[in-house]
């Protein structure tokens, strides 16, 4: 059975912190490491079918963060 590690980021050092021991975890499980981080806009936004491009920009930018932390720690994960 193939492991897989889900964590949650939202760029604070907390999620900081659960991305090293998420990496850690899969590394030793042999499995794989997914990082989540979810956002919304505006509720008013969200009828217009616009979206908060801010808040997506920074979700992609923590994300791409988190990838590369995990990738240092632990570069032969998958």
């Amino acid at each position: 059975m193939r492991y897989r590690v889900i964590v949650g980021i939202d760029g604070t050092d907390a999620s900081h912190d659960a991305v090293d021991r998420a990496s850690d975890e899969a590394r030793l499980r042999r499995g794989s490491l997914h990082l989540l981080h979810a956002w919304y806009g505006e509720l008013t936004e969200a009828f217009t079918g616009r979206e908060s491009f801010l808040g997506r920009d920074a979700g992609e930018e923590a994300l791409g963060a988190a990838r590369e932390q995990a990738r240092l720690r632990h570069p032969d994960l998958g």
